[in-house]
């Protein structure tokens, strides 16, 4: 199940990328990949399986063969110029404010992709101010910690379902004393398939459980890495693309190619042009990801 499931998605991608790639990737060691792959890890931690699935740009659900509650994403929304650019001036101005000039570039168009969700959903479509300084010092300042988010999202599951310890131990078939120890976040790293069986339990999705949200993987599928943040190649790199939706009048595409196109312009510029804007490949990458979807 799991090891067939991995080897398919290291197949798919691609001639070259092999177990020593998957490791330099996520930090596992080469001979962990290499247990689990060959199916003698019984019960691979759940935040071992986490890096791999982000490295793999997959669902841990996926991966485990709980189809029903692999996440996806596929809804339209709405493009507003106006919002987008206020929003990623937003964020900007809080990385320089608060000095945060080595964060991760993924958590910055994080930031910005729902603080311009919630934002749309208002009645006037402006900048929520008070949700956006929030959300910024949740996923820019502090560095996220798994199991923290698991304990946090196991309690919240529990108390939803109005469930006690016991009670759950009982569902899952998990010794109550290994089930405390986890909710409490005092296991180092809790058995993938321990979790499994939690979330069948609690009717959820694995990846909801330690925060991998459908949308995040959706605009950032190489999420964990860390990218340097430039602030003047990104100011760069959405002005270029809200500008190319408005000079080809694209007022009607969808917002996740928007941020698409920003993420893949800005890695590409900071690789291959000395930080700064690559125009030539920019209007190349606009027009096959944002023109298609109009």
């Amino acid at each position: 199940m799991l090891c067939d499931n991995l080897v398919k998605k290291i197949n798919e991608k691609g001639e070259g990328f092999c177990h020593a790639v998957l490791s330099r990737i996520t930090g596992i060691l080469y001979e962990t990949i290499l247990k689990i792959i060959k199916g003698r890890s019984k019960n691979p931690g759940i935040y071992t399986i986490a890096k791999l699935a982000d490295a793999l740009n997959c669902s841990i659900d996926e991966l485990v063969d709980r189809k029903d509650f692999i996440q996806k994403n596929t809804e339209h929304i709405r493009y507003d110029k106006i919002l987008l650019s206020t929003v990623f001036d937003y964020v900007m101005d809080f990385i320089q404010k608060n000095t945060l000039t080595k964060c991760n570039f993924l958590d910055t168009i994080t930031a910005v992709a729902e603080i311009y969700k919630y934002s749309l959903n208002n009645e006037l479509n402006n900048l929520e101010a008070r949700f956006a300084e929030w959300f910024c010092e949740k996923q820019i300042s502090s560095e996220k910690n798994i199991k923290i988010m698991l304990r946090d999202n196991l309690t919240k599951k529990i108390n939803e379902k109005e469930d006690n310890l016991p009670t759950l131990a009982h569902k899952t078939g998990i010794h109550y004393e290994t089930l405390l120890r986890i909710v409490k976040g005092d296991t180092k790293n809790p058995g993938v398939y321990t979790i499994a069986k939690l979330a069948d339990v609690l009717n959820c999705s694995i990846d909801e459980l330690v925060d991998r949200k459908a949308f995040s993987e959706t605009i950032c599928q190489k999420n964990k890495k860390h990218i340097k943040y430039d602030k003047a190649v990104l100011d760069k790199v959405v002005k270029y693309t809200i500008n190319l939706t408005q000079y080809n009048n694209l007022t009607k595409c969808n917002f996740i190619d928007i941020i698409s196109a920003i993420i893949e312009i800005y890695e590409y510029s900071l690789e291959h042009d000395s930080n700064s804007l690559d125009a030539r490949f920019s209007d190349w990458f606009c027009k096959k990801q944002i023109s298609k979807g109009d």
